[in-house]
């Protein structure tokens, strides 16, 4: 696939142009006929689109969890991984420890900039 915006351009404009076509355009861009209909279709790279959000395995336990956790002292809050096995053991998670590692680090951090604003 394209990276560069100038070779975009360029292959898009000899083919609209006549001035090359569709196969000798895929020959000479070492792209996928497909690579070109996209390059003939949109004016600049498409770049990523997410159709729709997915949802997470750990949202119907996380605010439970975290919560409790927030309100407990500071160096008795339980760990990343302590969490993750409580929702394995207690509420049969099957989620992978990486998503829990990833929103309590988001919690403490959202916590502590709050925490950081009223001082």
């Amino acid at each position: 696939m394209f990276t560069a915006m100038h070779q975009w351009a360029e292959t898009r404009r000899h083919v609209l142009n006549d001035e090359l076509s569709k196969p000798a355009a895929c020959v000479d861009s070492s792209v996928h006929w497909n690579t070109l209909s996209t390059i003939l279709t949109h004016s600049e790279l498409p770049g990523y689109r997410l159709t729709k959000p997915r949802s997470s395995k750990l949202e119907p336990f996380l605010p439970e969890i975290l919560e409790s956790n927030r309100t407990i002292y500071r160096k008795q809050r339980h760990t990343a991984q302590r969490i993750f096995g409580r929702l394995r053991d207690e509420h049969a998670y099957t989620g992978g420890v990486t998503i829990v590692k990833v929103a309590v680090r988001e919690c403490n951090a959202r916590s502590a900039a709050y925490s950081h604003r009223r001082t």
